[in-house]
């Protein structure tokens, strides 16, 4: 008996033995797909994971790129609006102190050597002046200034200013010409724009709106483009002061208009019916007089011709062969003003075809 026990303890441990290799086998078969199973998991974890990384970076690198950017948009703003280097006027070009000057206890920006300027305001109306001296040659460009003060822009008559326009700029004097350019002197004013830029100008009651200070005569004043409106009362729009002439006044283009309530709009101050040698070549020319009657390039007079309803349109041909273009339509008015010789003209606009037919008895 004792040896049957024995033996079947043997046996007992066989069958545990035998059990257990076989659970044992059991068990080390199936966690051979377990573990694929993780690994592939955790690859794809690992992967999901690195892909997350990738995109946090990509992410992290377009914020930074994002934020670059509109930290240079501010950078470019104070250095517009905050960083002025003469009063509230920014200067670019020339040399400080040298080229130009800004007089703190006069508010004066005085240009004193010959080249090329850019002034930038932000629109925002300010007392302080500008001064182009004696004999300069060159051009200055203002770009949105506004400018209310006793003689806000005075070009001395023996300087060369060619004043190109960018953005909208006012000028507005109390005592001078909007925009002056007085006196007999040899001096040239000429007006343009290469972005249908505007110029507003309006001057004192005896000045010119651009042109002859207080009782002063104003020549040599050329228009080639851009968006003018000037305005006086007793001094021409644009031209001489009140009771002075207003001569070799150009009009090649542009959107010109040109008030005054006792003088002329073109020409001469009220009380002076001297020659104003007016030409107008181009452009739409909208005055409310004209103080003589104004010829073309060739020395022929010129008269007036207005086609309504052309608002948006700024090139019409003349002829076939002449074109004259403007920068947008004068304020709250659409019209097309023309000077043509005296004869009949056929006129082709985007909107149709016109005839201008000339009545001798009325010009």
């Amino acid at each position: 008996m004792k040896g049957e026990k024995g033996s079947m303890k043997n046996r007992k441990k066989l069958t545990a033995v035998a059990l257990a290799t076989v659970m044992g086998l059991s068990y080390t078969s199936y966690p051979v797909y377990a573990q694929e199973e993780i690994k592939t998991n955790v690859s794809n974890a690992v992967e999901n994971v690195n892909a997350q990384e990738q995109n946090s970076k990509i992410n992290e690198t377009v914020t930074q790129q994002n934020e670059t950017t509109e930290s240079n948009k501010l950078t470019n703003e104070v250095k517009m609006y905050a960083e002025n280097n003469a009063g509230s006027f920014n200067v670019t070009d020339g040399m400080a102190g040298t080229d130009w000057t800004y007089d703190n206890s006069a508010n004066t920006l005085t240009f004193n050597n010959s080249g090329t300027y850019t002034v930038t305001g932000d629109g925002t109306q300010t007392s302080e002046k500008i001064i182009v001296s004696d004999n300069f040659e060159g051009k200055i460009t203002i770009e949105n200034i506004n400018i209310s003060a006793d003689c806000a822009f005075e070009v001395k008559n023996t300087a060369n200013l060619t004043l190109n326009l960018s953005g909208n700029n006012i000028l507005t004097s109390s005592l001078g010409a909007g925009l002056q350019f007085s006196g007999d002197g040899t001096g040239t004013l000429t007006i343009k724009s290469n972005n249908n830029g505007s110029l507003t100008a309006k001057g004192h009651n005896f000045a010119a709106g651009i042109g002859g200070g207080m009782r002063e005569s104003a020549r040599n004043i050329t228009i080639n483009s851009g968006i003018v409106n000037s305005t006086s009362y007793y001094g021409a729009g644009i031209g001489g002061g009140y009771s002075k002439t207003g001569t070799n006044i150009i009009i090649n283009g542009g959107t010109v208009t040109a008030k005054s309530e006792y003088g002329a709009g073109i020409g001469n101050g009220q009380a002076e019916y001297g020659n104003s040698n007016i030409i107008i070549t181009g452009g739409s020319v909208k005055a409310n007089s004209i103080g003589t009657t104004p010829k073309d390039n060739n020395g022929k007079y010129v008269y007036l011709a207005k086609i309504e309803g052309l608002s948006g349109i700024n090139t019409v041909t003349v002829d076939g062969n002449q074109t004259y273009s403007r920068n947008g339509d004068h304020p709250d008015d659409g019209t097309f003003y023309l000077y043509l010789t005296g004869e009949n003209h056929i006129i082709t606009t985007a909107k149709g075809n016109y005839i201008a037919q000339w009545i001798s008895d009325s010009n």
